[in-house]
């Protein structure tokens, strides 16, 4: 059994926030990988929200 985690962080230090994702994948990272590709494509809006 492997364990693949995941973790995904921004801080952004001019405007005072930071943003993290902690991902526990058990036995594949494939949907851990799904989830962090889905952010990085939509990383600009999700970083206007914050």
């Amino acid at each position: 059994m492997k364990n693949e985690d995941r973790c995904l962080i921004w801080i952004n230090q001019k405007e005072e926030w930071d943003f993290v994702i902690i991902l526990a994948a058990h036995n594949t990272a494939h949907s851990a990988e799904l989830v962090l590709k889905t952010f990085g494509k939509e990383s600009g809006s999700v970083q206007q929200i914050l």
